[in-house]
């Protein structure tokens, strides 16, 4: 099954997800903490494939365009 968004639209969505007043204070730490975790800050070497499938986690519930 071909994936419907890009890594691009899934950034957009978290974003729109953090900003959204109605997103549990939960969800938005979860997306901190993995934007903080994958940036590279801190000396973390950056792993593709554990950013691809934690920001698929994320996005499990995404079933339309963020708003722009």
């Amino acid at each position: 099954m071909k994936n419907r968004f890009s890594t691009d639209d899934k950034i957009k969505y978290i974003k729109w997800k953090c900003d959204n007043e109605s997103t549990p204070l939960s969800d938005k730490m979860d997306i901190i903490d993995f934007l903080i975790d994958h940036s590279g800050l801190f000396g973390r070497k950056i792993n593709p494939e554990k950013f691809t499938n934690e920001l698929n986690k994320l996005t499990a519930d995404i079933s339309h365009e963020p708003k722009k």
